[in-house]
This record gives structure tokens, sequence and C-alpha cells, in this order.
């Protein structure tokens, strides 16, 4: 959904009063292509993601975007990539290695992508964020509070689903 995010952005601002839309046209070209990494990584796994159904906390967490985007302005969105790339920033190295070590590289092109190359997101990010109103990084403050609310939710359905499967597959 980030290229449909930053494309939505695009369509909302103000120019004669925005200064972030140059920021935004970059941030949607390295994007493109994001989502085909994931894709290719989980083929190296010999998995699909048709194997998968998409949980309601996950529509939770990334719908909602659409509306701020539309009913907030371009710039709430930050909230959510900005806790979107700190949190890729901050846990991803890690989670690098782990993927590396256990299924090799061409199985966490997209981490590696997001936990390395685009280390710089997050820091950009902020400064971009700090030459806004007050009254834009209250939405921004209230979408990142949002965000990483209903990420925790999710990651909790992801623990209990594994637990579920282990347990299954141990009885």
């Amino acid at each position: 959904h980030t290229v449909g995010f930053l494309g939505l952005q695009v369509t909302k601002f103000n120019l004669a009063k925005d200064n972030n839309l140059v920021s935004i046209l970059e941030h949607f070209r390295e994007e493109q292509g994001h989502d085909s990494l994931i894709l290719k990584d989980m083929k190296s796994l010999k998995r699909s993601i048709s194997e998968y159904e998409e949980y309601p906390e996950t529509r939770s967490f990334y719908q909602p975007q659409y509306f701020l985007i539309d009913y907030q302005g371009a710039d709430a969105h930050f909230g959510y990539s900005l806790f979107l790339e700190g949190l890729a920033s901050k846990t991803g190295p890690e989670l690098y290695e782990m993927l590396n070590r256990y299924h090799g590289s061409s199985a966490a092109t997209f981490v590696r992508v997001h936990s390395q190359l685009d280390q710089d997101h997050f820091v950009e990010g902020c400064r971009e964020i700090s030459r806004l109103s007050p009254e834009a990084l209250k939405c921004i403050s209230d979408n990142l509070d949002q965000t990483a609310a209903l990420y925790e939710i999710i990651i909790r359905k992801i623990k209990t689903h594994c637990r579920q499967k282990n347990a299954h597959q141990v009885a």
C-alpha cells in the first residue's frame, strides 16, 4: 500500500503551503517495486502469498491511512511511515541477520533493503516533520500512536497463531 499512500499524498498537497512534495516524490520513486521484494523472498522459501489469509487486524492497520491522508492531509501519514521506518532502522538489522543465517540472503532482501539500504529514511522523515505546524504534528503524533497500537495487536495475533500451530504439531 505504500506506493498508493504516497500517490494519494501527492494529490493532497497544497503547493502554496506544503514543502514536503519533493521528498514524497523521491520516496515514491524509491518504494516502487518493494512489494515484489517480499514476493521474491517468499518464492525462495518455496512459499506464496496466496497461502496466507490477511488478518482483519492487518486491514485495520493500513486502511485508516487512506482516510487520514484524505481528511487530515498528506502530512498525517508521516505518523505511519515514521513508525515503520523507525522500526526497520532499529530492529531490522538484527532481523536481517537472523533471516540471512537461517534462510539465506535470497529470503531476506525485503528486510535488507528496509533495514540497511533505507536507514536514512527515518532521519529524513524526522527532519521533514520538524518544519511542520503544531496542528500537523498533532495529527502525525496521533497517527503514530494509533499505528503502534495496531502493530502490537498484529504481532500478538501472529504470536498466538504460531503458538497454536506449534501446539498442534507437537500433539
